[in-house]
């Protein structure tokens, strides 16, 4: 029926669904993809006008984004990720509780990292307890920072958290 720009880098084609399942389309998005040359986000139905939105860009996403300028994200900012068309960031003021999940390899530590060191430069005032229970592999790279404390035993760490919690 349609194809609209959304912004930039990402624009909606609808279709009418002409006798086609929702299923159908999402089961045969790679071959929609390669037909069109492009990269689809996600594929949505319009109950209402029987039509099928497919949402897509022609940019490919980068397999690697680094963040250099953490200067640009103060009073408790943090980069969390990026789209196609835009950063996506999040501040602790705003959104105090944070759960990081994903499969292994999916760039859960390095967003701890990137996230501690973002709050770590531009909010002085703040502390932090890192509580590693692997051994201390990933909280290894804090240990010696200031205003950053490292623990990696069960014990030290049900200490120190109560600790915190008596504030």
């Amino acid at each position: 029926i349609c194809d609209k720009a959304i912004d930039r880098e990402n624009r909606r084609l609808t279709l009418t669904r002409e006798m086609i399942t929702l299923d159908q389309f999402r089961n045969n998005s790679n071959e929609i993809a390669s037909a069109l040359n492009v990269y689809i986000e996600n594929i949505e139905e319009d109950r209402t006008g029987g039509n099928v939105d497919i949402f897509y860009s022609i940019v490919e996403m980068p397999k690697k984004f680094e963040c250099t300028d953490y200067a640009r994200f103060p009073n408790c900012s943090f980069l969390v990720g990026k789209t196609r068309g835009k950063e996506v960031t999040g501040n602790l003021l705003t959104s105090p509780h944070l759960l990081v999940a994903g499969e292994s390899g999916g760039g859960k530590s390095s967003f701890l990292r990137h996230l501690i060191v973002t709050l770590y430069l531009n909010n002085l005032h703040m502390k932090f307890l890192f509580i590693d229970l692997k051994e201390n592999l990933e909280g290894q790279i804090f240990n010696g920072m200031g205003r950053i404390e490292v623990t990696d035993t069960a014990n030290e760490a049900l200490a120190k958290l109560l600790k915190v919690s008596h504030f």
